[in-house]
């Protein structure tokens, strides 16, 4: 895949939407996405959080972003293999509920 042809194949909708380098980091995070080895591929956490980093970047295109900052702070998508959040229904009560990475 070619960077630079990814302005010819979309939308004008979708170009009228994100800027060129936005819509080029899409297309690099789908390339990882398609990736034949499975350690280059990102986990489906990783792959949604790097997609709402994305998604927010996108969404508020009035902000003027400084894009090696959004690269630093949204970083390399995180390769843990489990994680445990915890629910509260109370101050005495609190549930860890393990979550699996998608793999």
């Amino acid at each position: 895949m070619k960077e630079e042809n990814i302005l010819e194949i979309l939308e004008d909708k979708v170009l009228e939407e994100a800027s060129k380098d936005q819509l080029q980091e899409v297309a690099k995070h789908a390339k990882r996405c398609l990736s034949v080895k499975g350690e280059e591929r990102p986990t489906m956490m990783g792959s949604g959080s790097e997609l709402e980093g994305l998604r927010r970047y996108i969404k508020h295109p009035w902000v003027e972003h400084n894009h090696e900052e959004v690269e630093y702070l949204l970083g390399e998508p995180s390769h843990l293999q489990s994680c445990k959040t915890g629910e509260y229904d109370s101050l005495r009560n609190h549930v860890l509920i393990p979550l699996g990475s998608g793999r």
